[in-house]
């Protein structure tokens, strides 16, 4: 029996429902979309895999659009993959790579010339959990469009499968090579490598008992914006160091800071290219030096 003082349900009213519902989703999926170039947390923006290489080459490689997500479960704390870049899309700036791991920044790497380059992080705590490992390009290229072949995709960069190591490598990740400053001081390293946006340092035998870090970063615009870099042990933040100069800071790591952790690791606030800079042919990503000796207690 209908009750006479509200208004009889009709057949409008549940696609209504339906029709508002759908409408707050599509706007959450936008604000989603724009803010983290992932829509959904499914695979997007990837092709098919394709073999690269000859005959006896078991690389397995895939393109991505502007924007890609790939989910996969960590095996382990450290991640991998190696990136290709073409040259079709490269311009006199490059083409940008930016990685986020879930919502955080990972890495913004430039490629300058076509080339393939291996990448690798340290993320501590991450093994055995499902992530999210999303891709924005700054610029894609139709190889049917610039006449190259029939092939109508409009691709960004090309990627391997995700990897995870068992073992900290003993350089560790994300640093490139080894620097010599030429002088050996109590206030200068001897030698140093740079990092990219995140490096961790394989924290080895002789460094158990602490390290005296040497760190300078170079960016151009530093007075006007400095740069932040977080240590981090593998359960917590050991310092944040701000440079507004170009001047080296010595730091000491002691064994307690250290217990217990695989790494030490490096989180710059932001990196710089001295080839796009126009300061010299140098095309990496540049986030701080970093020397360092074994710690001598003076006592």
């Amino acid at each position: 029996m209908s009750c006479p003082f509200l208004p009889p349900y009709n057949r409008f009213v549940k696609p209504l429902l339906l029709f508002m519902v759908l409408v707050v989703f599509v706007g959450h999926l936008y604000n989603y979309c724009t803010k983290n170039a992932c829509p959904v947390p499914f695979e997007y923006g990837l092709y098919g895999w394709e073999q690269w290489g000859g005959k006896n080459d078991k690389r397995k490689m895939r393109w991505t659009g502007k924007a890609a997500c790939q989910p996969t479960r960590a095996e382990t704390d450290i991640l991998g993959l190696t990136v290709y870049a073409a040259p079709h899309n490269i311009d006199e700036r490059g083409v940008e790579l930016t990685i986020y791991m879930n919502e955080t920044l990972l890495d913004t790497v430039h490629f300058m010339e076509s080339g393939s380059r291996p990448l690798y992080y340290y993320l501590p705590g991450i093994a055995g959990r499902d992530m999210t490992l999303k891709m924005k390009v700054s610029k894609t290229f139709n190889p049917s469009k610039l006449g190259i072949n029939k092939d109508t995709r409009d691709l960004g960069v090309a990627v391997s499968p995700v990897a995870f190591l068992r073992i900290m490598p003993v350089e560790g990740v994300g640093f490139h090579a080894w620097e010599s400053t030429g002088r050996f001081s109590d206030d200068l390293p001897p030698r140093f490598r740079w990092t990219g946006m995140r490096a961790s340092l394989n924290v080895q035998r002789e460094f158990k008992k602490g390290v005296t870090l040497f760190l300078l970063c170079a960016h151009p615009d530093i007075d006007q914006e400095p740069v932040t870099v977080d240590i981090m042990s593998d359960r917590d933040l050991i310092r944040r160091e701000t440079f507004s100069d170009h001047s080296w800071k010595q730091l000491v790591i002691t064994p307690e800071e250290l217990k217990d952790s695989t790494a030490l690791t490096f989180q710059v606030s932001r990196t710089w290219n001295p080839q796009l800079e126009g300061i010299s042919t140098d095309s990496r990503n540049m986030g701080v030096a970093v020397g360092l000796k074994p710690f001598r207690p003076t006592h």
